[in-house]
């Protein structure tokens, strides 16, 4: 997606690409929690991108102290 002018990706993509097989820390779950409340993605968009790497509650949790559900 295009923002101000630069190439970026998206919410999602950036989720699927940092998930916890690849970087913990727990960046994916910052980042798919503020994208959920500022309604960027949605939780069924998480949930397919990561099918089969990662439960998204298990991302969300133990970066914000709670379920996005």
């Amino acid at each position: 997606m295009v923002y101000d002018g630069f190439a970026v990706t998206t919410p999602v993509r950036t989720v699927a690409y940092l998930a916890p097989d690849r970087m913990g820390g727990g960046h994916p779950g910052r980042i798919a929690a503020d994208a959920l409340v500022r309604g960027l993605t949605t939780r069924h968009e998480l949930e397919s991108v990561l099918a089969g790497t990662a439960d998204i509650d298990a991302i969300i949790e133990p970066a914000t102290g709670k379920a996005m559900g």
